[in-house]
């Protein structure tokens, strides 16, 4: 990704005011840009996309954001990544999280282009069906028993290894090697 290209902003040096942001972004030509700063959004019905906004050096919390469709063109949060109870199906072309992943109570089913988290994940009550790509979590995956279609999985993670096991009536363990 070219970076010269890409608008430098301190979620700062607009009061941490997302719609004084996004009126600035307009005035630009709706760039794609970076934030350095912690963005919270909780409850905004009125945000359907993250548009050009390509990382986050902070956290981002879009807590029950029941209108949002898409994270954009977002790659990486460097902290918190927090969908709790969105409508999201997806994380499109998020390939890295520094800290936590809350997908509680989401519509999220698969984690896409997601590679590495950098803290816990959270999937009580989510609509996960695939991992996709992930090939790192740095701490564990919460609840770590977890249903996947009609299965159910127990999880345990480890620095290579995610490691897990059917629940019914199947007492195969298995043992997927995420890291090539």
């Amino acid at each position: 990704m070219d970076m010269k290209n890409i608008l430098t902003i301190t979620y700062k040096v607009f009061n941490n005011d997302w719609d004084l942001l996004q009126l600035f972004l307009k005035n630009q030509g709706y760039p794609k840009y970076q934030l350095f700063g912690d963005v919270f959004l909780d409850m905004r019905s009125d945000i359907i996309t993250l548009g050009n906004l390509i990382s986050i050096t902070g956290n981002l919390r879009l807590w029950e954001c029941k209108n949002l469709k898409s994270l954009g063109s977002l790659v990486s949060v460097t902290g918190d990544l927090n969908l709790y109870n969105t409508r999201l199906k997806d994380l499109g072309k998020v390939t890295t999280i520094g800290g936590y992943l809350d997908i509680t109570d989401s519509q999220i089913e698969s984690l896409n282009n997601l590679k590495k988290i950098g803290g816990t994940i959270y999937l009580s009550g989510s609509k996960i069906k695939s991992f996709g790509k992930l090939s790192n979590v740095d701490f564990k995956i919460f609840p770590e028993k977890h249903k996947f279609g009609n299965k159910t999985y127990i999880y345990k993670t480890y620095p290579d290894f995610l490691y897990y096991q059917y629940c019914n009536n199947e007492p195969i363990q298995q043992k997927k090697r995420l890291l090539q």
